[in-house]
């Protein structure tokens, strides 16, 4: 049963998201989910949603504002 849902705003955070923490606090705790908003990025930040979900696809998802 979802309890919380993370909304996390991110705009070219290609360099900045630490997908090892968000793993580990994945694990540690199944009933949080995360939205990361693209928030039109400029950089690489799409691929590093697709690295980091590949991983914790239960968890987190992601959405490209246009």
């Amino acid at each position: 049963m979802l309890k919380t849902l993370i909304v996390i705003p991110c705009y070219n955070e290609e360099k900045r998201l630490p997908q090892e923490e968000f793993r580990a606090y994945f694990e540690s705790r199944p009933e949080v989910q995360f939205l990361f908003a693209n928030d039109g990025s400029r950089d690489g930040t799409p691929l590093q949603f697709q690295k980091l979900f590949g991983d914790i696809a239960a968890h987190a998802a992601s959405y490209t504002a246009r």
